[in-house]
This record gives structure tokens, sequence and C-alpha cells, in this order.
């Protein structure tokens, strides 16, 4: 095989690597594209080899070399073209996967926000029954304190009460002691007199005469029976 032939098929090589690389990172439309450039390129390849039928063994027909540098140029051309095509589709796919980025982050930014907001209502929940919590604490120390006090005047009241009674019975059981204290006084008295009284009669009855006695009871027969006890 010549150069020439080498040539030729290092060069269908070449594209069809660009055109595998395209066709399995494109587009539908752009894999379409590249089909036909595929197939125009092995057309022109099969050009090149004369358009011999199978079966003949001669080699291809002789060209120029004007025509294999025009189609050396078409070639490039094709190239440069599959060139861009492919770093168009690199930086389209990159924008995708930045819009595939931003869209995850917009996805991750709203699930945040609704979560930040159920917390903001889960606090502030809290922070209700915190402050009704409070309230009702206030509330009961309050009625404590009233009750405390109302317990403080009732025991005032009570204890004034006791103590106006115990004065008072105090003040009876003088008034009884003073009585009691008259009567023992009287009592003595009376005691004295009765005393003096039965002295007396007894004296009487010493400087009495038997003799008296006795005729008064003879004089009396009644007398005899009952005599007087002195």
């Amino acid at each position: 095989m010549t150069l020439i032939t080498h040539l030729h098929i290092y060069i269908h090589i070449y594209i069809h690597i660009y055109i595998h690389l395209f066709l399995h990172s494109g587009s539908p439309g752009q894999q379409q594209d590249a089909s036909s450039l595929d197939s125009n390129a092995s057309g022109q390849i099969s050009m090149s080899w004369g358009g011999r039928s199978p079966g003949k063994a001669s080699p291809f027909r002789g060209r120029t070399m004007k025509e294999y540098e025009e189609q050396l140029a078409t070639l490039k051309k094709d190239n440069f073209a599959l060139k861009l095509r492919i770093y168009f589709l690199e930086e389209r796919m990159g924008q995708k996967c930045d819009r595939d980025d931003k869209d995850d982050l917009y996805r991750t930014n709203i699930e945040l926000k609704v979560e930040t907001e159920a917390l903001k209502q889960e606090l502030y929940d809290k922070q209700e029954l915190v402050r009704q919590a409070s309230t009702a604490l206030g509330s009961l120390e309050q009625q404590y304190q009233e009750q405390l006090s109302q317990a403080r005047q009732l025991h005032v009241q009570d204890t004034q009460h006791l103590t106006n009674q115990i004065q008072s019975l105090q003040k009876e059981v003088d008034a009884y002691c003073e009585q009691l204290q008259g009567s023992q006084g009287r009592l003595g008295e009376l005691t004295q007199l009765c005393g003096l009284a039965f002295n007396t009669e007894e004296g009487e009855a010493v400087q009495t005469p038997p003799v008296n006695l006795i005729d008064l009871s003879y004089s009396n027969p009644l007398m005899a029976q009952s005599p007087v006890q002195g």
C-alpha cells in the first residue's frame, strides 16, 4: 500500500472517532447530522478508492495531487466543524449541569425555607405555651397571696377574739375570787359569832346550880321526860 492509501485510512479512522464521540454525547438532531456526515465521509473515502467494484483486483484510479489537497482541505474543515460542535456540546452540557445544580439549589433552598417556617411556628407555639403557663402561675400566685392574707386576717381575728374571751374569763375568775374571799370572811365572822354564842351558853349552863335543875325537873314532870340539851 502506498503512502496516500495510509493517509486515507488514518483520516477515515480519525473522522469515525469524532463521529462516535459526537453520536454518544449530542442531541438527537446533532446525532442525525453526525450520521449524515459519517455517510458523506464514507462516500468520500469510497470515491477516493476510484469506485472500484467488488471482485476487481485492480488498484484505485490515479488522482492528482491537487485533488488530494482539496480533499484534505475539506476534511480539515469537517474536522474543525466537528471540534466546534464537540466544544459547543460540552459547553451546553456544562450549562445543563449548572442548571441542574441551580435547580437542586433552588429546591434545597425551598425545602430549607419550609423547614425554617415550620421551626418558627413550633417556636411560636412553645413560646405561647410558656406565656400561658407563666400567666397561670402568676394567677395561682396571686390567689395564694390572697388566701394567705385572708388566713392571716382570720388568725389575727381569732387570736383577738380568744384574747378577749381570756380577759373576760379572767375578770370573772377575779370576781369569783373576790366573792369567795368575802364569803370566807363572812364565814369566819359567823364562825366566831357561833363560837361566842356557844361559849356563852356553856358558861350559863355551868353557873346554874344543880339543885335548881332538880327542883325544876321535879316540879315539871314533862321536863323530866325530855331534858334540855345545852
